[in-house]
């Protein structure tokens, strides 16, 4: 893993190790910059990264994930209350795939739940939070669906009707939402890339 330094574009000193095997997938940023958080597919488990040295470092040994699931791939992280939450989509092709949560607060990360995202085969891919942290939406790429999960409950669990479908033969797989929403007095709006289409699919929170 590598560190750009964005003022000149130029690689931080030194890189960041996680083994032989460890399969880096994505990363997500603490709200207050200071941790990033890897997910390692190879290896079932969350890294953290220490963002206020330098150069950055990681925080101890990766941080293990529910065994269920052993693929964990895309991630967000959110305030949830007090606490700050990492949000992990996990996918295993015979079963349903799932979403690990993570209190991240404090460096002694600990598992809070694991929700099952979707029906058997869904592959749940990417984690996006709405800008007030209410919502989560999970792109399903095995089945064509995404997955909407409630926040603001302890602990979060999907709405009522989550999966919901999205064009027949599309593969659903990033999922971005606006920081800021461009028309006032509208919900956030959700975007997902569709692959099998080409396409953008636009959801309305």
């Amino acid at each position: 893993m590598v560190v750009i330094e964005t003022k000149d574009n130029t690689t931080v000193d030194a890189s960041i190790p996680t083994g032989s095997g460890s399969t880096l997938e994505a990363i997500a940023l603490k709200p207050d910059g200071s941790r990033p958080y890897v997910t390692l597919s190879g290896f079932n488990s969350l890294l953290t990264i220490n963002n206020t040295t330098s150069p950055p470092a990681a925080i101890g040994a990766a941080f293990a994930l529910t065994a269920s699931m052993p693929t964990p791939l895309g991630i967000a992280t959110a305030l949830h209350g007090t606490d700050t939450y990492a949000y992990i989509a996990k996918q295993n092709s015979s079963s349903a795939g799932s979403l690990d949560i993570v209190n991240i607060d404090t460096d002694a990360l600990s598992l809070v739940t694991s929700l099952a995202a979707g029906p058997t085969g869904s592959s749940p891919n990417s984690v996006a939070v709405t800008p007030n942290g209410s919502r989560l939406y999970i792109t399903l790429r095995g089945s064509n669906q995404f997955a909407v999960i409630d926040n603001t409950l302890s602990p979060p669990a999907a709405i009522s009707g989550s999966p919901f479908g999205l064009t027949a033969s599309s593969t659903p797989l990033g999922v971005a939402i606006p920081p800021l929403n461009p028309l006032p007095g509208t919900g956030a709006r959700v975007f997902i890339s569709e692959s099998g289409l080409e396409d953008v699919a636009i959801i309305d929170d």
